[in-house]
């Protein structure tokens, strides 16, 4: 009788320490951590494991960072598939970062690779390791969503007491140790642009009258000084453009008269005012006259926020235009020509879709607020490193205050940090201003000149642009990804899935019978939502942020036959 071998399995062993200390002894806390994973690999040499020669070891250095070189040498080695198990004392030794480790395990099951840990018995290489590594990952979004609530929820009660929370600094303010404070040169332009506005009565004559003034720009605004200007065209460094749109913005701030704004309510804040109560109730009432009928409450939200930086090929701006049927308003982005040869029979340019094109630009810019890895490796060179981390959490501030802003501020923060965005064969190119965002985020960049060739960072997404007739469709070249919000039912799918398998798995006994039962469920229809508990973690990460397959919805999950155990077969199958 013939018995078939073990597979041979290659085992790395990787070894980490926060600091240096004791690492000089003969036998050190790495040897320790070595020696107990050999012994665990010797172990299990019945089933095929050995042990390769190559050492990973990383003394000194956080696991909560993966710019590691004996870690980055191991990822490495895992995708040209020389390691097949990564052996490590405890998995803090491996990560400390939830988010890493699931970046780790993308990595790990790309090359049919696995981990173990020898003292919790966490291994992989079982189902029951991959369930727990599931419920890991589930936990991480969960921790996620919650920050982000937290973020908001800070924002709203520091507002609440006054406080100035970022973005943008007001014409007519300074920003010092995260407060306003007024800027007398600064303050005088408003003053008088209050004053002269309640004198001529019309927005558009007081925007021509204060460009013809020609005040001079803030220091640090030598690119673009204000986002919207009557002459886009104007490269004049040292002049303050007025544009209607700030304007009418500025005119209706109530930080101006000491107070801070937080979506509907006002707050009394804790700077000092620039213009007197009366003089700006007079403003508000002059600019209600005026202000245009609205068919509808929300026109608001229709407002083009790529507006004057979006071009195409050839270097030529797209137009912001809107049409109306059936009273429902649509927005796009079209080409000059498109325009001008409107109605010839031959029409050439580009027609987009407005909001599906800022979908792409807003997701771009939460990848860069909420990555603290990218975002630290865009400032390194800006900003001191000893002010990376409280930069980095500014950013999660910008962010959360960006998703609670109007249309309007999300305008000017969109194009003070993208400039220009062009349109390319198979490509978006973004062009972040790195000098305004770390202006946004840190109040001043360490040089004093910036350099352009420096300041400008070109972000290339891949998209493909399918034409349907005379619209065009953007898609997201990886894996038709889409940037849009997340589907609520599969989301609630994914929580139920979860909170059944925390009942059958809570150490009573119970049955799939009887939980079903408990919840008040047929056992078919139990089953259907429980086997989503054991979705890969790529795949219920993408659910979570919105970013699954186009083909992937509720519907689909619960008409599935069956979920295979493979991961790789799940993510052929939900196209992952």
């Amino acid at each position: 009788m013939s018995t078939s071998a073990s597979p041979r399995l290659r085992c790395a062993v990787y070894t980490r320490k926060s600091t240096e200390d004791g690492l000089e002894q003969e036998f050190n806390s790495l040897d320790a951590q070595r020696e107990a994973c050999e012994a665990y690999v010797l172990s299990q040499s019945s089933l095929g494991w050995r042990l390769v020669p190559d050492r990973y070891d990383d003394g000194g250095i956080s696991g909560g960072t993966m710019d590691r070189p004996a870690l980055q040498r191991l990822l490495q080695d895992i995708r040209e598939k020389r390691v097949d198990v990564v052996v490590v004392y405890k998995i803090d030794r491996l990560t400390r970062s939830l988010s890493d480790f699931a970046r780790m395990v993308d990595i790990f099951d790309a090359a049919s690779a696995s981990f173990v840990s020898v003292t919790q018995q966490f291994n992989t290489t079982t189902s029951m390791g991959r369930l727990t590594l599931n419920v890991l990952l589930s936990f991480a979004q969960f921790e996620r969503e919650v920050a982000a609530e937290r973020i908001r929820d800070k924002i709203a009660a520091s507002k609440k007491k006054g406080m100035w929370m970022g973005g943008g600094v007001p014409l007519g303010y300074r920003a010092e140790n995260r407060k306003l404070k007024v800027d007398e040169s600064e303050a005088e332009i408003v003053r008088y642009l209050f004053s002269r506005y309640l004198e001529l009565k019309s927005v558009r004559a007081l925007a021509a009258e204060a460009n013809a003034m020609r005040f001079p720009a803030r220091s640090l605004e030598k690119d673009r000084t204000e986002l919207e200007s009557d002459d886009p065209t104007s490269t004049d460094p040292a002049v303050r453009r007025f544009g209607r749109g700030p304007l009418y913005h500025l005119l209706s701030n109530p930080i101006y008269i000491g107070k801070v704004r937080h979506r509907e309510k006002v707050y009394e804040g804790e700077h000092e005012a620039i213009i007197d109560a009366e003089k700006f109730a007079a403003a508000q009432a002059l600019l209600a006259t005026q202000a245009p009928a609205r068919s509808r409450a929300t026109n608001s939200a229709d407002l083009h926020l790529l507006t004057g930086i979006l071009f195409d090929e050839d270097g030529n701006s797209l137009r912001s235009v809107h049409t109306k049927k059936e009273n429902v308003r649509y927005r796009y982005y079209v080409s000059k020509a498109f325009v001008e040869e409107r109605g010839s029979g031959t029409q050439n340019g580009w027609r987009l879709p407005a909001r599906q094109m800022e979908q792409v630009v807003e997701a771009e810019l939460a990848r860069i607020l909420t990555n603290a890895r990218l975002l630290s490796e865009l400032l390194q060179d800006r900003i001191p490193a000893d002010r990376i981390p409280a930069t980095i959490s500014r950013a999660s501030d910008l962010h959360a205050t960006y998703q609670a802003s109007t249309p309007q501020h999300r305008r000017s923060i969109i194009q003070k940090l993208f400039p220009r965005i062009d349109l390319a064969p198979a490509k978006l190119i973004l062009r972040l201003d790195a000098e305004n965002l770390v202006e946004q985020l840190a109040g001043s960049p360490v040089r004093s000149e910036p350099d352009d060739r420096l300041r400008y960072i070109a972000i290339e997404r891949p998209i493909s642009l399918r034409r349907r007739g005379k619209e065009t469709r953007i898609v997201l070249a990886d894996n038709s990804r889409r940037a849009v919000a997340s589907d609520e039912n599969m989301i609630r799918m994914l929580r139920k899935a979860h909170f059944y398998l925390a009942q059958l798995t809570d150490g009573s006994g119970r049955s799939i019978s009887n939980v079903a039962t408990a919840n008040k469920m047929d056992r078919s229809d139990f089953s259907r939502v429980l086997r989503l508990a054991f979705l890969t973690p790529k795949i219920a990460d993408q659910i979570l942020s919105g970013s699954q397959s186009s083909e992937l919805t509720a519907q689909t999950l619960s008409r599935l036959p069956e979920l295979p155990h493979s991961w790789t077969e799940q993510h052929e199958l939900l196209g992952a």
